[in-house]
């Protein structure tokens, strides 16, 4: 299995420490604090963020993850990737926007430093 999917294709391993997980709570309406102060309210859902970060990337490595990412016609796509206990996850995420700057060219190819994105669970 590949370390990550977007929209079914796999696409270059995140750095370590570039594929950060957020478990995000999701209250009901009548979250808050009560006149005697105590916190009322019931967590309705709980949604994933991911940061993904590479150091480094080849231009068609950077299309091929823009490519998925931006595309306006399928703001919702699918995200796999292993989770905690080495388990397969898999979601349903649209994402934000992409960051990258161009590094270098090496052999007539263009290499992107700093590429970032984050998918949020719908």
């Amino acid at each position: 299995m590949a370390i990550l999917k977007l929209n079914g294709v796999e696409v270059a391993a995140p750095d370590i420490g570039g594929f950060n997980i957020t478990r995000n709570k999701i209250w009901s309406s009548n979250t808050g604090r009560v006149q005697s102060g105590k916190a009322v309210g019931t967590i309705i859902a709980i949604k994933t963020t991911i940061d993904i970060t590479w150091s480094y990337l080849t231009e068609s490595q950077v299309e091929q993850i823009d490519n998925v990412v931006s595309d306006a016609t399928k703001p919702f796509t699918s995200v796999e990737y292993w989770g905690l206990g080495n388990k397969h996850t898999s979601m349903t995420a649209y994402f934000g926007d992409i960051s990258y700057s161009t590094e270098a060219v090496i052999n007539g190819e263009k290499v992107y430093s700093g590429v970032s994105v984050s998918a949020v669970h719908e």
